[in-house]
């Protein structure tokens, strides 16, 4: 079975590129540390998260979720959730607390570990 999941944050990226007005392809901040940038990039849970600041209206809370994906797997989700831009609740999906931990301190405008790429 293919992995859909490329596909829908592809669909997301789009949704949010035009309710902003503000595209991936225009940005200009690439030079800036990552956690400067307006863009949140990261590759995570089978697929990618793509997410510009402008969109966040405000963080709501940080949960973590069990995942029950088959008969013996079983795993956490760690879950950012805010309010965008038109007020409407949205949650990101992490694989580990590490990486949550790094979108909120990327949000907060707060340097973070990860390397620049």
């Amino acid at each position: 079975m293919m992995n859909v999941l490329p596909l829908v944050s592809l669909i997301k990226v789009w949704k949010q590129e035009r309710s902003l007005g503000i595209y991936w392809k225009n940005r200009t901040d690439q030079e800036l540390p990552e956690w400067e940038r307006d863009w949140y990039l990261t590759c995570d849970r089978a697929g990618f998260i793509l997410v510009h600041r402008a969109y966040i209206r405000h963080m709501k809370s940080s949960k973590v979720e069990i995942e029950d994906t088959g008969s013996y797997n079983r795993g956490k989700a760690y879950c950012a959730v805010f309010e965008d831009m038109n007020g409407k609740l949205r949650s990101l999906k992490f694989s580990s607390e590490s990486v949550e931990k790094e979108f909120q301190q990327w949000y907060k405008k707060q340097p973070y570990g990860r390397e620049n790429k």
